[in-house]
């Protein structure tokens, strides 16, 4: 992504193929950025869990059961498909 800004710059270059090359860094920046925040809401829900039930978090992310961790993750579904 920044390769791709930095040569924009560098040579001045910004056509169609630049644009689209721009569109899908972007687009793979927010999509890996949305599967880290699903990955970081499963890796928090199954410790506390299964390691410690007492770890402070926000309430919205407060897990007591599976079904919790199956809620707030059906919670982030509709963010990844935007």
């Amino acid at each position: 992504m920044v390769g791709i800004v930095a040569i924009i710059f560098k040579y001045g270059i910004f056509d169609d193929k630049v644009a689209k090359l721009l569109a899908v860094a972007f687009t793979q920046l927010i999509d890996t950025f949305l599967l880290g925040t699903v990955l970081y809401i499963v890796a928090i829900g199954l410790y506390e869990l299964f390691i410690d039930p007492q770890i402070k978090t926000p309430a919205w992310l407060e897990i007591r059961s599976i079904d919790d961790l199956k809620e707030r993750l059906l919670g982030t579904v509709p963010l990844c498909w935007w």
